[in-house]
């Protein structure tokens, strides 16, 4: 019986310092995945930032590139309204003269009539 009791109390001994092993061994494993998996995150925070960086170089680049189109195109078309306000002025000024060249014509005609006359 006594042998027994020995290898019971060695079965239960070598257990308990396997649990303990195993445990310790598991431990270090999830401490070991821990770290990658912050790694990993770190590693994709700094791929983001370095893609936002980048999205944000890009679209100031393209504000630039639109900011100095939309200041030649308002240019152009502060200068185009001058030459429409222009015109407008010029083509009143011709009516006003064509009205008056008619007035004129019209005259001379009904002189010419009467002379005939």
């Amino acid at each position: 019986m006594n042998s027994s009791i020995l290898v019971g109390i060695l079965t239960g001994t070598s257990a308990v310092i396997g649990w303990f092993a195993g445990r310790k061994k598991y431990k270090a494993e999830v401490d070991k995945d821990i770290s990658e998996t912050k790694k990993n995150e770190e590693d994709i925070r700094e791929a983001r930032i370095t893609q936002l960086s980048t999205s944000i170089d890009i679209y100031e680049k393209v504000f630039k590139e639109l900011k100095e189109q939309m200041t030649v195109l308002t240019k152009k078309c502060s200068e185009l309204t001058t030459k429409c306000i222009d015109l407008s002025t010029e083509i009143s000024e011709l009516r006003t003269e064509n009205k008056d060249l008619k007035k004129q014509i019209h005259e001379l005609n009904s002189r010419l009539q009467n002379k005939k006359k």
